[in-house]
This record gives C-alpha cells, structure tokens and sequence, in this order.
C-alpha cells in the first residue's frame, strides 16, 4: 500500500511470481486433461482437486487470539482496568516521560493469517490527549509509549506521528481526540503496519516489519485518559474485509499477469499421462491436441513401455494381483528381485482380495505360506505393520467400517499400482544409465522415488511455498500446496 489508497500498485517478490506461475501451470494441467482425455471425471476430480488445493491461500483459524487487555501487562500504578478488561483510566498525573500507563493484550497477534486488526475508541481524552496505539514485543516496557524502542510501532493521538525506535516520531496522520476510534493492524504477507482512523484507513506506517512475536496495546499519558478496545467482538469501524479483498485481488491480478507457453503445458499433460501409464488417454489427447504430440513425441520403445506399464496397473486395480505378479516378474524380471518390500506390498494387496471377495479360509491360508515367509529378522517396521494390518481385517465383523476400511478401498490398490509403477520407471532408468549401476554396488544407496514432471512442479511449488512463508517469518496466510483429505480415485475401466 502506497499514500492512503488501499488498493494501488505495490510490487511483489519474484518468488511469490515464480511461485503464482508454477499454480497456474497445475491448474491448466488438469483442465487439458479434461478437455481432451478420456479420463473419467472422478480421476479428473482427484487431480483437480490436488492442483486446485495448491490455490487456497489458508489462515489457521486454530491460533487463538486477543480477547481482552491483560491485568497482568500493564502499568497498573497508573491505570484503573475495568471489570471487562477492555477499558482502561490513566489516573497518574503524567509528568514524567515515565509515567506512562500502557497496556497488551492477554496474547499476541495471531501470526497464521494474513491480517489481524484492532481498534481503541477514545472516551475522553483527559489534560494532553496523549494516548497512542500500536503494537510491542513481550519484554517491552510498559512505563514507556509504544514505539521509542525497535521492538515496537506507536501512532499517538496528541500530534498524529507514527513511532518505531525514536521518540521524536514521524508526521502521519491526524491527531485524535474523544471520540475518535483509531485502528491498527499488521498485514504480515505483505509485513507492513497499518493504521485507521474512524474507518479510514490512513495507509502503511511501516514495511519491512520482521514476524516477531507482537502484542496489541495502548497506551495513556496524561490525567483522566480513557479509553475501551475492541478484539473483534463488535464490528469494526474501518471495513477490515473490504481491504483484505482488495490486497487479495491485487495478488491475483499479479498471479493473472504472469504468461505460461502452451507448449510446457502440453508437455506437463503428456508426461503425466505417460508416467502414470494413462496410455488411451494420452493418445486421445495427442490426437485431439497434434501440439502436444510434437512437444511430447512417444518412441516406439516408450509406447512398449507405456502399454506394459499400463496394463500392469490395469490388473491391479481390477484387484487381480496374482497376473499382475506374475507379468511384472515376466516382462521386467528384476523390478520385484531387488525390492522384497514392494513384492511384500504386492502380496499383501493380493491377501486383501481374497479377504475382500470372501475367500476367507483362502485368504488365512495364503496369509501362512505366503506372508509369512516374509517376516524375516530383516523385514521392516513398515513391512511389519503392513502385513499386521492386512491380517488384521480378520478380527473385524464389519471391516468396512473398521479402523483398516481404508485397505478396501480402491485409493489402496491405487498407491500399489504407483510403487509398481515406479519401480518399473526406477529399473529401466538404471538399465540405460552407467551411474545407476555404479549406485546397485552400494546397498545402502537408495534410488531416488521416480515421480513426473508435474508432481516435480508440485514439489517444487511446495519448497517455494515453504521458503516464501519462512521469508516471512513464518507469518501470514499459507499456500497450501497438498490436499490434507483423500480425493477421488479412479474406477479400474480407465485402465481397460
């Protein structure tokens, strides 16, 4: 914010442009593939869903806020607090530069969102009208008016300066007297301080504020100063939600001006597809888009690839796990020899069939000859508890509403289908690379978990996520990047 207009130009961080560009990107994604893939709208929905929860800027209504001011910060030798807490009398003579009766707030300003905002009115402004507003650290001391020290921000009534480390003050606004109500608050996306002023709003006192911890307070000089706050409880006097939009839309209109080449998204779409054995929904979205086939074009070794990959993940998710093993050890031999932890996986998937087609005697006889040769001295925790939870569908009358409902469902077959999947991805980068046999002479080395270019834009999208929060001190709303609930999954047609 710029002068005394909300809603004009202010620059944004490259990153937080890099960042806007990457979402975009996401969300185009999954516009294409609906546009022209034959995916089904529930697979649509999952990776809507996903890219979309990128888009949601989330405040965390969990942290508690102020309520009311603290009897227990305050200078109380020259204040009177009311029974409420939320009014406050200067009863000293206020002669001294000392003798200042300032007040917090019982808690800081919530920090996980992206702005919090309170307001004083004046009822009465007792000999000097020296009263001021603002917001201070923890350790600040309360014999001294807001903003003489760097661990705090003041604007006073008697002269209309703002304060922060000085105690000469800065010329800002105008003075305020009874019946005033004056408002102040921190925009910590944009680390920058407010104030208001019988609901208009008087424009940024200070940038740059770091995130620290800050406490709400007021503060009295002069004798018969009174004054009540306002946490929220009351609607405010300046249109709080009318100026967050107007940040916000100046975010997006940011976001909206950033180009992105249809080609990098066609080619997001494609390798997408591709990666995750999609192969009819790729060639019809090659077909119906000839751009994407020019910028992603499919060899004949990929589509060999491609159709096996697919129509492995077709036999899984049709809950036939024992083809699906039994093509996986045919067409790539070494995928399930080095990793005894996805066959287990594969096993353990293939017990949750029989259990789920009510082969039960089947299903606990499979458990002994074939699971159990499984739970060696080197077998994981992870392993271990994979096969207990499977098993331990047995010990439910009513699995489907037991705390294991989650392995009959068909999200569960989806993530075996992805770490075969990715195994296979995995085995055939090794075969062609001279590094990746240097790395399986090393046992302790682990492969790195194959994921395609646009989980990649995702990760990435995330790591900047985090770094431009923690630019921010960990302040503000958060751009949440992962769905923290379980979309919809694919029906195994799509794999037919």
């Amino acid at each position: 914010v710029q002068g005394t207009k909300v809603g004009r130009k202010h620059k944004f961080p490259p990153t937080l442009l890099l960042l806007s560009l990457l979402l975009f990107v996401c969300l185009f994604v999954c516009f294409c593939v609906c546009l022209f893939g034959k995916l089904l709208w529930f697979e649509f929905l999952r990776l809507l869903l996903k890219a979309m929860h990128c888009g949601v800027w989330a405040e965390d209504s969990s942290e508690p806020a102020p309520s009311h001011l603290s009897p227990l910060r305050n200078n109380e030798q020259f204040l009177n607090l009311s029974t409420n807490n939320l009014t406050v009398r200067y009863h000293g003579k206020g002669t001294r530069a000392n003798d200042v009766g300032a007040i917090q707030a019982n808690l800081p300003c919530p920090r996980g969102r992206m702005v919090y905002y309170f307001e004083m009115t004046v009822l009465s402004c007792g000999d000097c009208g020296r009263m001021s507003i603002g917001l201070t650290d923890k350790k600040f001391d309360l014999s001294r008016q807001p903003g003489c020290d760097s661990s705090s921000y003041s604007y006073s009534g008697e002269e209309g300066k703002k304060f922060h480390a000085s105690v000469r003050g800065v010329p800002y606004g105008p003075a305020f007297t009874t019946g005033d109500t004056v408002g102040c608050g921190i925009c910590f996306t944009r680390q920058e301080i407010f104030f208001t002023l019988n609901g208009k709003f008087l424009g940024s006192a200070f940038r740059a504020v770091e995130g620290g911890v800050l406490y709400p307070t007021v503060a009295t000089h002069s004798f018969g100063e009174s004054l009540t706050v306002n946490f929220g409880v009351t609607p405010f006097k300046f249109d709080l939600d009318a100026c967050i939009s107007a940040w916000r839309a100046e975010r997006d209109e940011a976001i909206a001006g950033v180009a992105v080449p249809p080609c990098g998204i066609y080619a997001l779409v494609c390798s997408y597809l591709s990666h995750y054995g999609y192969r009819d929904t790729l060639a019809q979205f090659q077909a119906e888009c000839p751009q994407a086939a020019d910028v992603f074009p499919v060899s004949d070794h990929a589509a060999r690839l491609l159709q096996s990959r697919s129509q492995l993940r077709g036999l899984i998710m049709s809950g036939n796990i024992e083809a699906s093993i039994a093509q996986t050890q045919e067409m790539f031999p070494g995928v399930l020899e080095g990793d005894p932890s996805l066959l287990l996986a594969l096993h353990c998937q293939q017990f949750i069939e029989l259990f789920r087609n009510g082969l039960v005697a089947e299903a606990i006889q499979f458990s002994q000859d074939v699971l159990g040769r499984h739970l060696t001295p080197t077998c994981t925790s992870a392993d271990l508890a994979l096969v207990q939870n499977a098993v331990g569908l047995l010990a439910y009358v009513n699995p489907s509403t037991s705390p294991l409902s989650s392995l009959l469902e068909l999200s569960h077959r989806e993530s075996v289908a992805d770490r075969l999947n990715a195994a296979i991805l995995r085995e055939c980068a090794s075969s062609s690379s001279a590094s990746a046999s240097a790395s399986r002479r090393h046992p302790d080395h682990t492969p790195a978990q194959v994921v395609s270019p646009l989980e990649s834009v995702l990760q990435h999208l995330k790591v900047l996520g985090d770094e431009l929060r923690k630019a921010h001190h960990d302040c503000g709303d958060r751009l949440l990047i992962f769905p923290s609930h379980t979309p919809p999954h694919p029906s195994p047609r799509d794999f037919s």
